[in-house]
């Protein structure tokens, strides 16, 4: 069974930070209060309790700092729906790769990117520069079962990445 230990939702616009916020206390959750920067919660732990730590955190792809992201030593990743627009792909995939340097156990986290296909060639350049830097992907099989109501009519795909710990910035393989 999947016993997470935190939950970190993060955003870099401080209308969606408070949405989360909103949703997580709506969910019943108990969010951690003030916990807007990964340094707040650093190491794995130093939370006994049994249920998760849950935070939101401030997380701008492009000034993300090395520090910043070794705080937040994930084992699981989830990026959902963060392919809208071609302009923000170099900037993920620049965080994918520092994040997976970042990690002290020399383990890269899984990393999962759901997103509507809005347009094939926004999708077509994230896989491109995936394989450019040299993060593998694969397709994760779609179910047939239909949860949503808008999923009749928009088309929705989850990758699996596999970071490395090894991957450098700026660097093919």
């Amino acid at each position: 069974m999947c016993r997470p230990r935190a939950y970190v939702f993060s955003d870099c616009h401080s209308r969606v930070l408070k949405q989360l916020q909103g949703n997580i206390l709506l969910n019943s959750l108990s969010l951690e209060p003030d916990a807007t920067t990964p340094m707040q919660h650093q190491g794995h732990d130093t939370h006994n309790s049994e249920s998760p730590r849950v935070t939101v955190a401030l997380l701008d792809w492009d000034t993300a700092t090395a520090p910043q992201l070794a705080a937040f030593q994930p084992d699981i990743v989830i990026a959902a729906d963060v392919l809208y627009c071609p302009e923000t792909i170099l900037s993920l995939v620049g965080l994918l790769q520092r994040l997976s340097a970042c990690q002290k156990d020399q383990r890269a986290p899984d990393a999962y990117v759901a997103f509507t296909i809005r347009n094939p060639e926004t999708c077509q350049m994230f896989t491109t520069e995936l394989g450019r830097v040299g993060i593998p992907w694969e397709a994760v099989p779609r179910h047939d079962q239909k949860l949503f109501p808008y999923e009749e009519h928009s088309e929705t795909t989850i990758l699996k990445l596999t970071l490395q710990v090894h991957t450098r910035l700026g660097r093919s393989p």
